[in-house]
């Protein structure tokens, strides 16, 4: 990188690569436009400032669609944002607030496949080694996480939660059990 295409700020490691998280998931959701207005390409490498087509095709989705999913995708902060925002009609248009209205009660489900993974981790040994059974599908989900009914080996019911947290979402997990 040149001095020409060096960021106008130098952040730290962490915040850094969250930004370049947002800015991805916007150009991936078709708000490209947004991310040149406010001069945020140059914190990207040049490797991922290139535009594919998949992402032209994702701009054709109404951009009250698409913010609801850049909102999901970067995690419970902004899903929470999004709560609120859809509660201020006078801030945004209707269809909007419809969009919006939709993280109110249907946060998607993080797939079973990848809770199991962040079980296993989290137990450090294999879940057979607890659980008798858990069940795939949550009996809820919700911004911050999400819950599944689990059987331990004893034979007691017990409920495990999931919850979303940032280190996990910029490392491309979005998910850890609770304590």
């Amino acid at each position: 990188m040149d001095d020409e295409e060096k960021p106008p700020v130098s952040l730290e490691r962490d915040t850094a690569q969250r930004l370049r998280q947002i800015i991805k998931v916007l150009i991936r959701h078709g708000f490209l436009d947004i991310v040149q207005r406010l001069e945020l390409l140059s914190y990207l490498p040049l490797s991922s400032r290139l535009v594919s087509e998949k992402f032209r095709e994702e701009a054709k989705l109404p951009p009250e669609t698409r913010l609801r999913l850049v909102l999901t995708e970067l995690g419970p902060t902004a899903i929470k944002l999004g709560q609120f925002l859809s509660s201020r009609p006078d801030i945004f248009p209707a269809e909007f607030i419809e969009e919006l209205d939709k993280l109110q009660d249907s946060v998607p489900a993080v797939p079973f496949d990848e809770v199991k993974k962040q079980i296993r981790d989290a137990l450090g040994r294999p879940i057979g080694k607890v659980f008798s059974s858990i069940e795939s599908t949550p009996l809820g989900t919700a911004s911050i996480g999400q819950v599944h009914k689990a059987k331990l080996l004893s034979g007691k019911s017990v409920v495990i939660k999931v919850k979303r947290t940032a280190e996990n979402i910029a490392s491309g997990h979005g998910w850890r059990v609770s304590d």
